[in-house]
């Protein structure tokens, strides 16, 4: 739990910043994954039936790829933010984990400093702050993404139709 207490005291730091990378990543996967298939999909089938693309505002097969343009470069920025937003949050951990365990150490050790084990200490300082930053950033850029796009797929399903939505909550399940 000391571990779990550590993270969150960090994260809570970084509030605004979490908050950002939440929205983000709500906009992002979700558009990505959804959004472009359903869209393009309707492209396709939209060339299909279109001899000739009208270069007027009232073509929907030019309406429709003019979205899908506005949309990709959404994508693609809501993308760089989102790295951006990993790049500034991630690093500091290791920095922050360091001078916790140097403080706990010196804390623990103020009286008898004949029982440290130099070799041991330096081993875990290293170690120890590169896997939580490595697995923290794994969950961050993989898991809570895909978390959040099957909670946005399955809303999707239940506004398209209740039984959709029922089947799609229940093979995530």
């Amino acid at each position: 739990m000391i571990v779990y207490d550590f993270v969150l005291e960090y994260l809570g730091q970084h509030k605004i910043k979490l908050f950002f990378y939440f929205i983000i990543n709500l906009l992002y996967l979700p558009l990505e994954i959804f959004i472009f298939s359903v869209l393009f999909s309707r492209l396709f089938v939209a060339l299909r039936n279109t001899r000739k693309i009208k270069l007027s505002k009232t073509d929907p097969t030019l309406n429709l790829l003019v979205l899908i343009s506005v949309l990709y470069a959404v994508s693609n920025v809501a993308k760089l933010i989102k790295t951006k937003l990993e790049n500034r949050i991630l690093p500091g951990l290791i920095d922050y984990a360091r001078s916790n365990m140097f403080s706990s150490i010196l804390q623990k050790m103020k009286k008898n400093y004949k029982d440290l084990k130099i070799g041991d200490i330096i081993s875990r300082f290293i170690m120890i702050p590169s896997s939580l930053k490595n697995i923290i950033q794994e969950i961050m850029s993989v898991f809570f993404p895909r978390i959040l796009t099957l909670f946005v797929m399955c809303g999707l399903g239940f506004y398209l139709d209740v039984g959709f939505g029922g089947i799609l909550s229940g093979f995530f399940v």
